[in-house]
């Protein structure tokens, strides 16, 4: 659930029309009321729609751990979340698909080595009682899976990036929708601003994905103009967690350090006993960065994993898969150059690199005016879709094998192990390994990964 500022945003545009003449064209605003009224309460936490789809998820996890005895389900599975209250509602409700039974948190915390921030949960199936641990991190203390959090030059890019260009830029094309929705509502164009129009287009995505309900706030989105929102919904993503500058996917590297070391261990059976699962629950700052970090769905087959020119192509060379997460193209003439956006005429808008700051514009409205965002518009077709990209749910899933006698040949693997990659449940292959039935080895895996996950990756990146 969104936070509690966030629905007082939401639900203040259609109060603020009620009485007026809107309800001879739209008589549903009229009779709106409040649909979180009753939920408010769950602001920030994990809404009973959310808990029921991370039950299915673990559900369907459940077939990868076939080989393993019910009862070891919970010793054999490690936990990790965030220290928001909505991760870890959602490692629970997944783990109660994975094993069934009820889980309740217990009051445990910080008790028996566990930290402050860890939750010990409660299960009881079948008369029997057992617990397990949701390992977390103080909220700027977690450079595993927050480390968005502590990284410095990544808050300083998306600081200036919003006040230099994209605020100003959003309530331009916001703004375009002003008009329309006046003349439909029956009300002065001036009781309007762009955020009011923002307001109503995600109260139409609240209402739509948690109720089903299409005939209120989202009757005043049209296909066209709803596909014009999405796009602007798109570009902030694009721009602010997808990678156009290279320092919010670098900052990714402890968390690709600790799988791979997890991988490391498993494979050499010097991990802990038992464990055949780690699951980790956080972010789409999680997981972006990651999956750009990790070159998923490169077009460029000849690079091992996305550099920082990589990791920018144009949207239109993004790949048809659903899942896929790329960027912007870093060519000296399309939008990154050094660390620095510019727009066509080779001005600096964005932050500064390592080496010098970058020029910004005299006048913001000639940058919102002349920038050309890196998503082409609709009706033009585009590749990157949030929600496609990062929707509720979305997870990278990494699976250990022992290889086949015919695919150790094919992999040129050492050890016998390969890895399979899931991006939102679909195989994916990773730029630079040698796959063999979708299989890339262990061996591939560490070396094309190397330097992604230094352990100087992370304070290079973020200049600590």
């Amino acid at each position: 659930m969104a936070n509690t500022k966030t629905h007082a945003a939401n639900t203040r545009a259609p109060k603020r029309l009620q009485g007026q003449e809107a309800k001879q064209a739209h008589p549903w605003m009229n009779k709106w009321t409040n649909p979180f009224k009753d939920s408010i309460h769950l602001a920030g936490h994990l809404h009973p729609k959310g808990v029921k789809e991370m039950q299915h998820m673990g559900q369907d996890f459940k077939h990868y751990l076939l080989a393993i005895q019910d009862q070891e389900l919970l010793t054999s599975v490690e936990v990790h979340a965030t220290a928001k209250a909505r991760t870890q509602d959602s490692a629970k409700a997944f783990m109660q698909g994975l094993y069934g039974g009820t889980h309740t948190y217990t009051d445990c915390q910080g008790q028996g080595g566990i930290t402050g921030h860890d939750r010990v949960v409660n299960v009881t199936k079948h008369g029997y009682n057992t617990t397990y641990t949701i390992h977390a991190r103080p909220k700027h203390q977690d450079p595993v899976l927050r480390f968005f959090d502590m990284c410095p030059a990544y808050d300083e890019y998306v600081a200036q990036i919003n006040a230099d260009l994209l605020d100003a830029w959003k309530q331009q094309e916001w703004g375009a929708h002003i008009p329309r929705l006046a003349e439909g509502l029956g009300v002065d164009p001036g009781m309007l601003t762009g955020r009011h129009v923002d307001a109503l287009w995600h109260l139409c995505q609240q209402e739509a994905g948690l109720w089903s309900i299409t005939h209120s706030a989202c009757s005043l989105f049209p296909s066209q103009e709803a596909q014009h929102m999405e796009w602007v919904d798109d570009v902030q993503l694009f721009m602010c967690k997808g990678a156009a500058s290279p320092v919010a996917y670098h900052m990714a590297a402890p968390l690709l350090a600790d799988i791979t070391t997890s991988l490391q261990e498993a494979a050499a059976g010097t991990g802990r006993s038992g464990l055949h699962a780690k699951l980790s629950f956080a972010h789409a700052e999680t997981i972006v960065p990651l999956a750009c970090l990790l070159g998923l769905f490169s077009t460029n087959s000849k690079q091992p994993f996305l550099s920082d020119q990589q990791c920018n192509t144009t949207a239109d060379d993004l790949p048809e898969q659903s899942s896929g997460v790329h960027q912007q193209n870093t060519d000296a003439d399309d939008g990154l150059m050094n660390g620095c956006l510019r727009d066509s005429n080779s001005s600096f808008i964005q932050g500064k690199d390592n080496s010098r700051e970058c020029r910004n514009f005299g006048n913001l409205g000639e940058a919102v005016q002349s920038w050309a965002p890196p998503l082409p518009k609709p009706p033009q077709p585009r590749k990157w879709h949030g929600s496609m990209i990062a929707p509720y749910g979305a997870n990278i899933q990494l699976n250990l094998y022992q290889c086949q006698e015919s695919q150790a040949l094919a992999t040129k693997r050492q050890g016998g192990h390969c890895i399979e990659v899931l991006y939102n449940g679909m195989p994916v292959q990773l730029p630079g390994c040698h796959h063999s039935q979708g299989l890339c080895s262990l061996e591939s895996f560490l070396e094309t990964t190397q330097s992604m996950r230094s352990p100087t990756a992370f304070d290079h990146a973020c200049r600590m």
